[in-house]
């Protein structure tokens, strides 16, 4: 679930101003979101689903590889991905990566859904890579 907050910020991505958000009731506010994005798609604007940005040059998400996402999230992704996956190289560097990433990941529902997603992507790859060291198919990783 989306907060008051995060629907805000989205929604002024769209140059929309709400003035008092408290007069306002989450479904209001998504409701809200949901028509500016169906005006915007009319008029060939994208909006990424990650962040509800407009954008006008696109990466790819590595989630799926086919879901278009603006520049900066995609970004994002590419340096997630170095961070948690790059250097990973022992069992207790693995290790260390899963429980960080465990704290990054929070709850979802609380997360943002695309970044919630990409954290289980990145978690299942980290014990896929752990499960293999322990089973010795990966010797050493450079």
């Amino acid at each position: 679930m989306t907060t008051k907050k995060e629907l805000i910020s989205m929604l002024e991505g769209y140059r929309c101003i709400i003035t008092n958000p408290n007069e306002y009731t989450i479904e209001e506010l998504e409701s809200m979101l949901t028509k500016e994005r169906k005006i915007n798609a009319k008029k060939g604007v994208k909006i990424c689903p990650r962040c509800g940005d407009i954008f006008i040059f696109h990466a790819l998400s590595r989630l799926d590889n086919k879901t278009e996402i603006c520049s900066a999230c995609g970004n994002w992704e590419s340096m997630i991905d170095y961070r948690f996956l790059s250097s990973a190289t022992s069992v207790e560097g693995i290790n260390d990566r899963l429980n960080c990433l465990g704290t990054l990941k929070g709850v979802q529902g609380v997360t943002n859904n695309h970044e919630y997603l990409y954290y289980q992507r990145i978690e299942a790859n980290l014990n896929n890579k752990l499960q293999d060291m322990i089973n010795g198919k990966i010797v050493k990783m450079h």
